[in-house]
Order: C-alpha cells, then structure tokens, then sequence
C-alpha cells in the first residue's frame, strides 16, 4: 500500500570533500555590500546523476577538473529611488581546476524596479569570459537577463 517495489536509491555514489565558504553582507540605508569565497577539495564525479535509471547512474569514473575549485563574488547594490530602483554591480568567478586558465568570470551590471512589494522586474546585463570550456570558438559572450518577480 503505497510503497514503492524497488528502493528510492538503488546505489550511492560518495567521495570524500572537504568545504569551506566565507561570507559577508552589509546593509544600510537601502544599500547591499555582499561578498563570498568558496572552496572546495577532493574529488569529484565527471556526471552527475538527474535519473537514476539512466546509464549515468551506474558511471564512477572520476572528473579530470583535479581536487580543488573555487569560487568568489562581490555584490553592490545601490538606490537610485530609494525601495523603488536600485542600481546593481557584480564580479562573479568560479574556477573549477582552482587555476585562472579554467576561470569563469562575469562582469554584471543591472537595475531592479519595484512596482509594488508584491511586484518588482530586474534587468541585467552581463559579459561572461568563459575559460573553463576549451572548445569553445569565443571565450567572451554577453548576456541580458530579463526577470519579473511576483512575490505571494
């Protein structure tokens, strides 16, 4: 009645990790200072499991990315209209082999509008300098991001 006939996990996949994050935020008068660093060691898988009834499930073998990444933002966000329109500012890296050679950087600039506190739409532009996937033709590329947030 109920329960399933085969076990929800049928194997685990588990390697040893050691992590660490540092994290900061300052707010005052409608302004954000948030920064953060990330760190990891130990190995890693080269797939990750969506479906456990796929082949992927049953791959162990290893990801050749090494045993250490990281990563690091900084955040500012400032009031143009103080609680209406904000201006926003981003330096956003995470390196998978921790090595400049294998960065993934952004460069963020946006704005965010609340309509109401139930209604706001953020914009944001981003260039991207993408080291960390060698066969790529072009390792910079630009991004706009368009969001509507409702909130209930």
């Amino acid at each position: 009645l109920g329960i399933p006939a085969e076990p929800l996990f049928r194997s685990v996949r588990s390697l040893p990790k050691h992590r660490y994050a540092i994290s900061g935020e300052y707010l005052c008068n409608d302004w954000t200072f948030r920064s953060e660093y990330v760190h990891s060691t130990g190995k890693a898988f080269s797939t990750t499991i969506n479906n456990f009834n796929d082949d992927n499930s049953k791959n162990c073998n290893l990801s050749k990315n090494g045993e250490k990444a990281d990563g690091y933002y900084a955040l500012v966000i400032a009031p143009v209209i103080q609680k209406k329109l904000h201006a926003k500012a981003r330096y956003d890296v995470y390196r998978p082999k921790a090595e400049w050679a294998t960065a993934k950087t952004y460069y963020e600039v946006g704005f965010d509008y609340e309509f109401h506190p139930n209604f706001q739409i953020n914009l944001e532009y981003a260039r991207v300098n993408d080291k960390s996937v060698s066969a790529l033709a072009k390792h910079s590329y630009n991004m706009v991001d368009v969001e509507v947030d409702f909130k209930f």
